[in-house]
């Protein structure tokens, strides 16, 4: 049969293009070539791709295959060649050709991954020089995605840590499947191609920020693909345990197993859940049942050695149960007096000093005696007591869990005057005392005065080297507290005759004496003894009166700290402050109903004073509902006063008694423009 010119033609043309092809390929086949940077993305680009290395025998055995695929397809491809040439045979054969290369890219895609599984170890040491892994499927992963974040703040240093961290607590248990948590990205150089996450050794598909968890143990992996600003990628991987136990009762605590501690004092948190559902939980200590804490925290006193710890839940036919034991070892506390009492010799019978007790750096409380009599501090381990002449035995004590820690000192007085009776001195100093009269009588078994020393044209002594003591039928009398305006004094007073003697004394041998009885009628306990005027007066901000002069019923041995507590109840009066109504106590702000009705104003000549000496003030810097201290000025505040003389204690250790006239007055420069400033540093003038 004779051949058309035209299918000569053709055939010519797909030998020349085959003889063409096949030339190139064997051309290839035998030069070294090197590895791509990402073998698995290039096997995807291209399935003629020659390569070397661990994956070079790889192509070479799917080639064998393809070649002897194709000597099996030979036959079956002549029985068609005649009909493929009229169908069309460049056609045929370009199919033929493409669908080569796609079966042989998918062939090698399976081996590679396997291949890649069976080196994975080795594959992760070399990880940064390799590019081993690089995003194949163009998925860009940045700061916009809401399980993905950058975080600049994350202190991690361990270098496990150093590319990112997640949010999932490795070891815990769960009791719901679903289980969420994120990949933070810590801020870096590096570029994130690709986050993967594996459960259980499958990879999590469009991981939402979700796994579904099996049952019992669970292997979550995170993997991450970063690449450098050389364009070189590495991969890093986190692995994590989680478990999820489904309709079994969970009991979660901090309790340790085996823990030993060294304080007795012992908290813990526990809690059963079965399911969603927290269920009651039984918990015994050495035996003794815990009562149920709403908190799920409970605190205990541990016994020296080993306490066991009993954990048990039931419900709805379940049950489990914990046991725990923790360890109390007692730790022998070191307990230090610190103070600056030494052994030494005085001048002055007026002797002040410092002392506090300690327990492994835990303040505790602290036995102090003078000459065998209990003295007591400020509150904050001042002391201040009256020396008798010659030896004086301070003595210290302090207990703690059974440890006892002691120290005495001796100090000495001696009289400036070389011993010489008080009588043989002339008396050049000066004693006033506003609060206490040669006659008086008193109802309170306690009572407070001030005592003043003066020289004769009136000027104030106190601070100026003299010291004051005082002391009632022989027995001392210890000062409440000591400053340049006066010594404050707090005695038990005796039914009978109280027979009080005050001395004032300075280094040059100077000295005054005042002596005095007053009688004591000593009321029950909580029972009415008299009347006293007070009020509440803010005069110095153009508000007047807050409370006018009023008479106040007056209680045996009642604190002036519970008294003016009664007065501003009645009134509707709330307020701040520090310290206790036992000890210590300061008044510092104060809100009642109607208190800036009126706009505030500062005189204008205190204003200008206030100006020149304080380091802030400004008449709009107030509190809005209340007044005290730090209002308008550095140096505002309440004070009070007692017969026209400003005590230098609080409310809580002053004690008032019958016809006493108290004011509580608001100040703008530390009582300077109420009468109560300090030597020297009055306005001469009470707004």
């Amino acid at each position: 049969m004779k051949i058309n010119k035209t299918v000569w033609k053709r055939i010519s043309i797909v030998s020349l293009l085959l003889l063409f092809i096949f030339t190139i390929i064997y051309s290839w086949k035998d030069q070294p070539v090197a590895l791509p940077e990402n073998p698995i993305g290039e096997a995807i680009d291209s399935s003629k791709v020659p390569l070397e290395g661990e994956y070079k025998e790889l192509l070479d055995e799917l080639e064998n295959e393809q070649e002897d695929n194709e000597s099996e397809e030979d036959k079956d491809d002549n029985e068609k060649e005649e009909k493929e040439q009229e169908d069309g045979p460049e056609e045929k054969d370009e199919e033929k050709e493409e669908g080569n290369k796609d079966e042989l890219t998918e062939d090698l895609n399976d081996q590679i991954e396997r291949k890649s599984g069976e080196t994975s170890e080795e594959s992760n040491e070399k990880s940064k020089d390799s590019n081993a892994y690089k995003d194949a499927d163009g998925n860009r992963v940045d700061k916009e995605s809401p399980n993905i974040s950058l975080d600049s703040e994350t202190n991690d240093n361990s270098e496990e840590n150093e590319y990112f961290t997640t949010t999932i607590k490795d070891g815990e248990t769960v009791t719901e499947s679903n289980y969420e948590f994120r990949v933070i990205h810590k801020e870096n150089d590096y570029k994130v191609k690709k986050t993967e996450v594996l459960l259980n050794g499958k990879v999590v598909e469009k991981f939402n920020g979700k796994v579904t968890l099996d049952e019992d143990e669970n292997i979550i992996g995170v993997k991450v693909t970063y690449e450098d600003k050389n364009k070189n990628t590495f991969t890093v991987t986190k692995t994590y345990t989680v478990y999820f136990v489904s309709d079994e009762i969970i009991i979660i605590t901090n309790l340790d197993d085996g823990k030993v501690v060294q304080n007795e004092n012992f908290s813990f948190n526990a809690e059963a859940l079965l399911g969603d559902e927290t269920i009651p939980l039984y918990i015994t200590h050495n035996g003794n049942e815990l009562d149920v804490a709403e908190d799920n925290q409970y605190n205990v006193v541990l016994q020296e050695g080993e306490n066991e710890f009993v954990l048990l839940a039931e419900a709805r036919g379940k049950k489990a149960k914990s046991t725990y034991s923790i360890v109390f070892e007692k730790k022998e506390e070191e307990i230090i007096i610190e103070t600056d009492v030494e052994n030494e010799t005085v001048a002055d019978p007026t002797y002040s000093f410092y002392a506090v007790a300690k327990a492994d750096e835990n303040q505790i409380d602290l036995k102090a005696t003078l000459n065998g009599d209990t003295i007591h501090d400020d509150g904050g381990g001042n002391y201040s007591v009256t020396l008798n002449e010659g030896e004086n035995k301070i003595y210290f004590e302090a207990s703690h869990n059974g440890n006892t820690a002691k120290a005495s000192y001796t100090v000495i007085y001696t009289k400036p005057d070389g011993g010489k009776e008080d009588e043989d001195v002339e008396q050049t100093i000066k004693l006033r005392i506003n609060d206490l009269a040669d006659g008086q009588t008193l109802k309170n078994s306690v009572h407070t005065f001030n005592v003043e020393a003066i020289n004769d044209d009136g000027s104030r002594l106190t601070g100026q080297d003299v010291s004051i003591s005082a002391s009632n039928n022989g027995e001392s009398i210890s000062p409440n507290w000591v400053n340049d305006a006066h010594v404050s004094f707090t005695m038990n007073v005796q039914d009978g005759a109280n027979n009080i003697t005050v001395t004032a004394k300075d280094q040059n041998g100077n000295i005054g004496t005042m002596n005095m009885t007053v009688q004591g009628e000593i009321a029950g306990e909580g029972e009415p003894i008299g009347h006293v005027t007070l009020s509440l007066e803010a005069t110095t901000i153009g508000l007047g009166y807050l409370i006018p002069p009023t008479q106040v019923e007056l209680y045996a041995n009642e604190r002036g700290s519970e008294t003016i507590d009664r007065v501003f109840e009645e009134y509707g009066i709330t307020y701040e402050y520090t310290g206790t109504h036992e000890n210590g106590f300061y008044l510092s702000h104060l809100s009642m109903p109607g208190l800036y009705d009126t706009k505030p104003k500062v005189p204008e000549d205190l204003a200008e004073l206030v100006r020149d000496i304080a380091d802030r003030f400004d008449e709009e810097d107030h509190s809005s509902d209340s007044l005290g201290e730090f209002d308008f000025t550095n140096g505002s505040g309440w004070m009070y006063s007692v017969n026209s003389t400003y005590p230098n204690v609080g409310f809580a250790d002053y004690y008032f008694k019958e016809g006493d006239v108290i004011r509580i007055r608001y100040t703008l420069a530390l009582g300077a423009d109420i009468g109560g400033g300090m030597p020297g540093m009055d306005f001469g003038k009470e707004w």
